[in-house]
């Protein structure tokens, strides 16, 4: 009767594991999910935006259309992983990811470029 108990709990305790450990593999040594990933570009993303606004490199408002655009790449995120994500959404998604990447890029040089500007003026007594 011990051996079938344990059995039983080593057997249930497997069965209540495997769900989970198979959600996000994709075999040794590939990674995480594109999902997963998909997730974690969104995250960091919205971290840059927002330590660049506090770094004063882009204007709130600025980081208020950066925002407002990568809200709405998560949204689209989120209903195609609904129905699972296919290879053509998750391009799409990298694809937009990486123009909001590209466009804080731009607005961080762009401040850049003022900040020079505003020097030399202020150099020459000019404002």
């Amino acid at each position: 009767m011990r051996k079938f108990l344990i059995s039983a709990a080593l057997l249930s305790t497997v069965a209540l594991a495997a769900p989970a450990t198979a959600q996000n593999y994709r075999g040794y040594g590939q990674g995480p999910s594109r999902s997963v990933q998909i997730e974690r570009q969104i995250q960091n993303l919205r971290d840059r935006i927002r330590v660049a606004e506090d770094r004063d490199r882009i204007s709130e408002r600025e980081e208020d259309n950066l925002l407002r655009r990568l809200g709405n790449i998560a949204e689209r995120y989120d209903r195609f992983r609904r129905n699972g994500l296919s290879r053509g959404e998750q391009n799409d998604l990298h694809r937009d990811l990486e123009n909001l990447r590209q466009r804080l890029q731009a607005e961080r040089r762009e401040d850049r470029w003022d900040d020079r500007r505003d020097r030399r003026d202020d150099r020459r007594g000019r404002r």
